[in-house]
């Protein structure tokens, strides 16, 4: 939008290489308009603007296959809205909302085209709980214990368990004879 709201129109092809070149680029995209996951041919504004953006590096789009009526529309987005924010599952949330458009002649327009290996849109901090954090302690213990990953530990973690860089250098300096000069 511009200062003096009005707007450009942008075809769909130029929008998707306006995101292709952020740095950062969102973690979802919902696509509104009919059309926008595909059922056109030409190459204008609607011209399968989903499938492009996920081809971008957008993790998740959500667009239309079709001319979607604005009662689909009033029912799936909450649902899928809601049911998102309780976990971050979008292909869950996808499920969730179809289920709630199920009786109507254009339920099977929302479309999603994600790059999502888990499925997960976000995670949250730490592990979901005690056991399962156990659980891959114990993993990463025994892939370490096998030589198969190498622990990369933070700087103020490192030196209430292990001591100092200089005194860690020391040790090793001492331990494969590797001159070193004294501190004064």
């Amino acid at each position: 939008m511009k200062p003096d709201n009005t707007s450009d129109r942008v075809d769909g092809s130029s929008f998707c290489q306006r995101l292709r070149e952020l740095t950062e680029r969102p973690r979802l995209v919902m696509l509104i308009a009919c059309q926008s996951g595909g059922m056109t041919t030409d190459n204008g504004a609607l011209a399968a603007i989903g499938p492009c953006l996920a081809e971008a590096g957008v993790p998740a789009v959500v667009a239309m296959q079709g001319n979607v009526s604005m009662r689909l529309i009033e029912r799936f987005i909450p649902a899928f809205c809601q049911e998102l924010q309780h976990h971050g599952m979008i292909d869950a949330a996808m499920a969730v909302a179809w289920g709630t458009v199920r009786d109507l002649p254009d339920f099977w327009m929302p479309a999603l085209y994600s790059r999502l290996k888990s499925g997960r849109i976000w995670y949250g901090l730490g592990f979901a709980d005690a056991q399962q954090m156990v659980e891959k302690i114990e993993v990463l213990a025994s892939y370490m214990a096998d030589g198969l990953c190498t622990p990369i530990i933070g700087p103020e973690r490192a030196e209430t368990r292990l001591g100092t860089s200089r005194a860690i250098a020391r040790m090793w300096a001492e331990r494969y004879c590797y001159p070193i000069e004294k501190p004064p």
